[in-house]
């Protein structure tokens, strides 16, 4: 064979493989760029609905914490102030007790699904999951407690005084009935119990998750600002 040919003929086999190769891998690459978007776009979509839980949570939680403080500071006016306005009013601000309610529906589905690792940030996957386990536990099991304690005592007690359809007191007759040292104690436990509520309410957790996500989403918005 001419040697000239057998030049050539090796130079376009080369020639050949090497378009081949570059074509392998620029295929590879953008296989690989498009299952990094996938993920990527599939972390961001997850990030808002972990945002859009904890800004539900937030607000259940706000409400709850307002009313547990002012429930919890007439009781004290009541036994430490002699306040005897309202007294009528005693069962709404006693009768109440404090239900956990789960505002975890991302977290869960990203927990069981096994996608956990989606939240690409590792500090951020941390803190969600200890407030969603330890905190959601913690908050369960105060809630729980409180309910035996109302169901249990709370509201036996109060069964035994008068009340009408609108749920109001006789008010001369809880006058006599702060004499009762038993009485007295009943809603001294009741204070106690809702300052074991508003300890229960980690409302500045849930806050600072709420922030760490908004900057997430943020970071991801500006290094993908096409997403």
């Amino acid at each position: 064979m001419n040697p000239k040919k057998a030049t050539n003929k090796l130079l376009y086999f080369f020639r050949e493989l090497t378009i081949v190769v570059i074509g392998i891998f620029i295929a590879f690459q953008l296989n690989n760029y498009n299952e990094n978007k996938k993920i990527k776009d599939a972390e961001i979509r997850s990030l808002h609905r972990l945002l859009s839980d904890l800004e539900t949570e937030k607000r259940f939680l706000k409400q709850y914490k307002h009313t547990f403080q002012k429930k919890r500071q007439k009781l004290k006016a009541i036994v430490y102030d002699r306040d005897r306005s309202n007294l009528d009013s005693l069962h709404f601000y006693l009768a109440h007790e404090y239900v956990h309610y789960d505002f975890n529906t991302e977290y869960s589905t990203l927990k069981f699904g096994g996608d956990l690792s989606l939240i690409s940030n590792d500090t951020l996957r941390y803190n969600l999951v200890k407030y969603y386990e330890q905190g959601y536990a913690y908050s369960k099991e105060i809630s729980e407690n409180h309910k035996n304690y109302v169901e249990d005592h709370l509201l036996i007690t109060l069964d035994d005084i008068p009340i009408d359809t609108a749920r109001l007191f006789d008010p001369l007759l809880i006058e006599k009935k702060l004499n009762d040292q038993k009485f007295i104690e009943t809603i001294k436990t009741q204070i106690t119990w809702y300052g074991a509520n508003l300890r229960a309410i980690k409302l500045n957790r849930v806050e600072s998750l709420l922030k760490a996500v908004k900057k997430e989403l943020e970071t991801n918005a500006n290094k993908y600002p096409h997403r």
